[in-house]
């Protein structure tokens, strides 16, 4: 073999072994991105599990103020409704006629305004708890994908890189070191 033969092939199996580094760090960094993709996949998940169970709290606070303004808007009214019973009274006034149509009134505009807030209450409610649904559904989908990339993490082998890319090296170079013999 001559010396630039020597040269030739020395160059070579030094390209042979910055490939086989080059393999081995590029599946291993392969491998990380997978890991930290998951990691952060999992982290989104653990979010919107939180933010579920905040709009679920919501929606519950959401029913149970609804419950007390109805109490509150039925206890009004009552009062309202007393008030006007005693006031015509005290003045002498039967309660039939228009004093009987005006209590009437008071109770159908107190059920209307009860049907107006109970409306409100549920569709609030409603959002509310669609929202905790939807945070649910993200959760488990990030879930999901968490596990599917922590599993493609781990079929990435770097060893197996490297000795794919020495098999495939090596070859190409004892080519080359028989034709520069045969020279």
């Amino acid at each position: 073999m001559s010396t630039m033969g020597d040269i030739s092939g020395g160059a070579q199996a030094f390209g042979m072994l910055q490939s086989i580094v080059g393999s081995y760090y590029q599946a291993a960094a392969q491998k990380g991105q997978l890991r930290s993709a998951a990691m952060d996949a999992e982290f989104a998940s653990s979010m919107a599990n939180i933010n579920a169970r905040a709009a679920e709290r919501e929606a519950m606070a959401i029913i149970q103020a609804g419950r007390q303004q109805s109490a509150l808007l039925s206890a009004q009214y009552g009062q309202a409704r007393g008030s006007y019973v005693a006031r015509t009274a005290a003045s002498g006034i039967r309660q039939t006629g228009s004093a009987a149509e005006v209590r009437t009134s008071m109770e159908l505009a107190k059920m209307e305004d009860l049907a107006t807030l109970r409306q409100n209450v549920a569709s609030a409610a409603s959002r509310a708890q669609a929202g905790a649904v939807d945070q649910r559904n993200r959760s488990l989908l990030a879930g999901v994908s968490a596990q599917n990339l922590r599993r493609t993490a781990g079929t990435i082998k770097p060893w197996e890189n490297v000795l794919t890319s020495l098999v495939g090296s090596s070859g190409s170079l004892a080519q080359s070191w028989r034709y520069q013999e045969r020279r």
